[in-house]
């Protein structure tokens, strides 16, 4: 009996084993499972709209079968069969990744974010040059180009200030006011965008020509002031600022609002650029600077010989070793509203125990002689108080001639180390200097050249210009931005005082009149630096090529 019941139950058991065996055929080849997944177990991702990424899966086990993927709202994303995402607009979807045989499938969740309305993903391309200000009143199509992902889509187009800058729906730009504006290009059905910054400003109207009024002065009394009246062509110019500058100051100052002051006599010429024209004026009344008061505060009653010389640093170019022996008293014509030469002046005299006083009559002006035909009688009253103050030992003054400088002790000593420093150093450094400004200028402006064989120690480095009007623009607009240059030399030397008996015939000077209006020396010295001469040429170049457009 016992024998029959474990017989029974063991057929029981086998019947439940059989059941289970054929369940689990059955579970196996009919339910679908979860054989395929994203590499490195990623679950979520987020993208910004527009943005591209690749996503990787892969069968466990399973041969070569084909993975296909899927996104289930493909409003939000797109993804093609090679798993790249391609985010469009903002939301949350899910990523499939399976089989087209029987289902199997992973899936990653998807969340796409607002790229600050910006294309950072180079999916709209724009071919029009906008980077110019755009004139009102005008037009211009958009030349854009989309990738090959949104061929089918449009492009919405919209403003965000139409009163500034319009646009349709073709693209094309209406420019109807001044200011600063921004164009969103925003591929359709997408969040994905592109603004371009406009800007623009009513048609720019240049000076064709300036005038003065006919009753402007052309002479001045001493301490008269004038406003010029100048008229603009056409008075519809955008830009009315003029500017004005006095070719000597010390004759007669203008501001910028073009009130021109008489100073002391002379003759001047004012300069109103815009257009550039000139205007000749002539202060008038004569007089003499010194006072017996001003001599004897400046020392004369300490001093038994005279010194006359013209400019600031004359007292040692003309007077040598012996001021330093004898007790001088040094009248200097020139300079005194020269802060500079002014304090150099004093300091000099002071160096060298001598007394002295500076005027105020005009010098070198941009590096051409100041016309002193109008300051002769006040020079001439002012050296009379001079010479007739007392009895003087001894009166010098500059040659009508020339002169013949000889080395003092001091000026040798000085010398010999120098040269030193001259031959080991600042000869090469100033070659090197030299090379640059060539480099650098050639094609703009005529250019010295060393002859083969030849070296140079370049004591200037001098070019030639157009003109003789170039020339003075160029050299008062570098000056402005505080470049020194230097004319050597204004006068040629057939016209100087000591070969005025020659009787040269000035047709066969005809090259050294002219080079002597177009020349102009740049800063030539060894302690340079490629940083000042490339700042040197770089503002010399912009303003000839300014001034050649403007004619």
């Amino acid at each position: 009996m016992k024998k029959l019941r474990l017989k029974k139950k063991y057929k029981i058991f086998l019947i439940y084993l059989g059941i289970f065996f054929i369940g689990s055929v059955i579970l196996y080849l009919f339910i679908p499972r979860n054989d395929v997944e994203f590499r490195n177990d990623v679950e979520e991702i987020s993208l910004k709209a527009g943005e591209v990424k690749r996503l990787e899966a892969r069968f466990k086990g399973e041969g070569n079968n084909q993975v296909i993927y899927s996104i289930e709202d493909t409003a939000i994303a797109d993804i093609d069969e090679n798993g790249n995402v391609l985010a469009k607009k903002i939301g949350k979807t899910i990523v499939y990744a399976g089989s087209h045989k029987n289902k199997k499938q992973s899936k990653i969740k998807l969340s796409v974010t607002k790229d600050n309305l910006f294309d950072s993903f180079g999916h709209i391309n724009i071919k029009s040059d906008l980077s110019q200000i755009q004139e009102v009143d005008s037009k211009q199509q958009l030349r854009i180009d989309l990738d090959e992902l949104f061929q089918k889509n449009k492009i919405i187009y919209s403003s965000t200030n139409s009163n500034i800058v319009d646009v349709d729906q073709q693209g094309t730009l209406y420019i109807k006011g001044e200011g600063i504006t921004k164009i969103i290009l925003n591929i359709e059905n997408t969040d994905i965008y592109k603004n371009i910054e406009i800007q623009s400003q009513k048609k720019v109207q240049h000076v064709k020509s300036l005038s003065l009024d006919k009753n402007i002065k052309s002479t001045l009394e001493e301490g008269e002031t004038m406003k010029l009246s100048v008229s603009i062509n056409p008075e519809s110019v955008n830009n009315k600022d003029l500017s004005f500058s006095s070719s000597e100051p010390t004759i007669a100052s203008v501001d910028d609002k073009g009130v021109v002051r008489g100073l002391r006599p002379g003759l001047t010429t004012i300069t109103i650029t815009g257009k550039k024209i000139q205007h000749k004026i002539y202060v008038s009344k004569t007089i003499g600077y010194l006072t017996k008061q001003m001599l004897e505060a400046a020392g004369i009653d300490e001093c038994n010989k005279i010194m006359i010389v013209a400019h600031p640093d004359d007292e040692t170019l003309w007077g040598g070793g012996h001021l330093l022996r004898d007790k001088y008293f040094i009248l200097c014509l020139t300079n005194s509203f020269n802060e500079v030469r002014k304090d150099e002046f004093y300091k000099a005299i002071e160096y060298i125990g001598a007394k002295g006083i500076i005027l105020s009559y005009p010098d070198l002006n941009n590096g051409t002689k100041s016309n002193w035909e109008h300051n002769k009688e006040g020079v001439r009253k002012d050296v009379d108080m001079v010479l007739g103050f007392k009895e003087w030992e001894t009166i010098a003054t500059h040659s009508p001639i020339g002169m013949n400088s000889r080395l003092d002790t001091i000026q040798a000593a000085i010398l010999l180390p120098k040269l030193h420093a001259f031959k080991n150093y600042e000869l090469d450094k100033r070659n090197e200097y030299a090379e640059l400004y060539t480099e650098y200028l050639k094609g703009y402006v005529i250019i010295p050249y060393v002859p083969e064989r030849y070296i140079s120690s370049w004591a200037q480095y001098t070019i030639l210009l157009n003109s003789e009007n170039e020339r003075d623009y160029l050299q008062e607009e570098l000056k402005k931005k505080s470049i020194p240059t230097m004319i050597y030399y204004p006068t040629p030397l057939h016209k100087q005082t000591v070969y005025s008996k020659y009787n040269f015939n000035l047709d066969d000077l005809k090259n050294c009149e002219k080079v002597s209006k177009i020349c102009l020396s740049l800063p030539m010295h060894p302690y340079l630096d490629n940083e000042t001469v490339k700042n040197v040429t770089n503002n010399l170049i912009s303003i000839l090529e300014e001034y050649r457009k403007n004619g």
